[in-house]
C-alpha cells in the first residue's frame, strides 16, 4: 500500500510537472498575480530598506552636484595682452594648481620691463591703465563671475607698480551685512559657499577719466570708488 500511495504522487507530480512543461501549458494570471502580491506584503522591511538606499544614493548625488569646486590650474596657464603701448603678462608658476603663485608684469613697447610682482592673476578680469603703472582685478581668482559668499570676499583689487594699493569687498559695495542680505534678497548659495557676482553687482565700468571704480548694485544703488588708496 506504501508503496501504491508513494507510487501514484510520484505520478500525480510527474502529471502535473509534464502539464506546465507543456507548450499548451497557460499560467492562471490571476493566481499568479495573487502570489506575487502576496509577497510583496510579506517584506515590508526589504522595501523599506530599498527606499532608504534610493533616497541617500539622490542625496549624495546632489549634494556631489551642488558642491562646486574649482577646476586647477596648470603650469602652462598664462595671460599674454597687448594694450596700446604696454604689454601684460601674468603666468602660473608651480605644481599646485590651486596656488596663486607665479609672475605678473608689464612691458613697454620696446620690451622693457616697468613692473613685476611675483603673482598669478588668475580668472579675474583685468584692466590696465594707459601709462601700464595701474592695473584692477575684478572678480574671482577661481571663478571670475563667481564669488566666495562672505563679507571679506574680494571684489575687486587695484595695483600700481605690481604692488596691492586698495581692495573692495562684498561688505564695502552693499555696506550691510551679507548673509542677512542674502536671506532678504532670498539669493541663492551654491555648494561651497559660492554665490553670482551678477547677485550683487548689476554693471562695473573701469572709469579711467575719473580713476574711479563704478558700480551699480543689484537694488540700483551707484558706488564709485577713487583708485588711490
Amino acid at each position: 500500500m506504501a508503496n501504491a500511495s508513494s507510487h501514484g504522487r510520484t505520478n500525480e507530480c510527474s502529471k502535473h510537472s509534464s502539464v506546465r512543461s507543456s507548450p499548451h501549458y497557460v499560467a492562471d494570471p490571476e493566481r499568479s498575480a495573487k502570489k506575487m502580491s502576496q509577497n510583496e506584503r510579506s517584506d515590508p522591511i526589504d522595501i523599506m530598506r530599498n527606499i532608504f538606499y534610493l533616497a541617500t544614493s539622490i542625496l549624495l548625488l546632489a549634494s556631489n552636484v551642488m558642491a562646486m569646486r574649482p577646476a586647477p590650474f596648470r603650469e602652462t596657464d598664462n595671460i599674454d595682452k597687448k594694450q596700446d603701448a604696454y604689454h601684460l603678462k601674468s603666468t602660473h608658476k608651480g605644481t599646485d594648481g590651486y596656488s596663486r603663485d607665479g609672475l605678473t608684469y608689464v612691458l613697454d613697447k620696446k620690451g622693457k620691463e616697468l613692473w613685476l610682482s611675483p603673482f598669478f592673476i588668475g580668472r579675474r578680469g583685468y584692466y590696465l591703465s594707459e601709462d601700464g603703472k595701474t592695473m584692477v582685478l575684478y572678480g574671482s581668482y577661481y571663478y571670475d563671475s563667481v564669488v566666495s559668499a562672505r563679507n571679506d570676499s574680494v571684489i575687486a583689487e587695484v595695483f600700481h607698480m605690481g604692488k596691492s594699493i586698495k581692495k573692495i569687498t562684498i561688505f564695502d559695495l552693499i555696506q550691510k551685512d551679507f548673509e542677512a542680505e542674502q536671506r532678504k534678497n532670498k539669493w541663492l548659495v551654491l555648494g561651497g559657499g559660492w554665490i553670482s557676482l551678477s547677485k550683487v553687482v548689476k554693471s562695473f565700468k573701469m572709469n579711467w577719466k575719473m580713476n574711479s571704480l563704478d558700480f551699480v548694485l543689484y537694488n540700483e544703488t551707484k558706488r564709485a570708488f577713487p583708485i588711490k588708496p
